[in-house]
C-alpha cells in the first residue's frame, strides 16, 4: 500500500506480479482484473507517496502488457481518472477512499474490463 505502508511503485508492481503468479499456479488461465490507483489527497499523503501513485499509474499499461506476454489472462481497469480532485471530500470522503458515487463509477470500468476476459 503506497499510502499506508510507504511502498514504492516498483514494490507494488512486484507484489502484483507475484500475486498473479500465485493465482495462475492455483488456477491456470484464470481471469485477473487489475486496477490502477486513484490519486490521494494532499492532507492524507506526502509528496513522495503521491509521486509513487503517479509512477505506478504511468507504468500500469506496461505492467499489464508484460503480464499478458508472460501468459497471464489479465486485463487492466484504468480507474485513475474517476477522481478528478482528490482533495474534494465529495469524491474521496477521507482523502483516500471514494464516496459511493465514485465507487459506482469505478465499478462500471472494472465490470467492462472483466467482460473482455469472459
Amino acid at each position: 500500500d503506497i499510502a499506508a505502508l510507504n511502498r514504492s511503485a516498483a514494490q507494488l508492481q512486484a507484489d502484483i506480479t507475484t500475486a498473479c503468479g500465485m493465482m495462475n499456479t492455483a488456477r491456470p488461465g484464470m481471469p485477473i482484473v487489475l486496477v490502477n490507483l486513484l490519486a490521494i489527497a494532499t492532507a492524507s499523503s506526502t509528496a513522495p507517496q503521491r509521486a509513487q501513485v503517479a509512477a505506478y499509474n504511468s507504468g500500469f499499461a506496461a505492467m499489464i502488457a508484460s503480464l499478458k506476454v508472460s501468459g497471464y489472462n489479465v486485463v487492466g481497469a484504468d480507474v485513475s481518472g474517476v477522481v478528478t480532485n482528490p482533495d474534494d471530500t465529495a469524491q474521496l470522503f477521507d482523502g483516500v477512499h471514494p464516496t459511493p458515487a465514485y465507487y459506482d463509477a469505478m465499478g462500471v470500468i472494472i465490470a467492462n474490463a472483466l467482460m473482455t476476459l469472459l
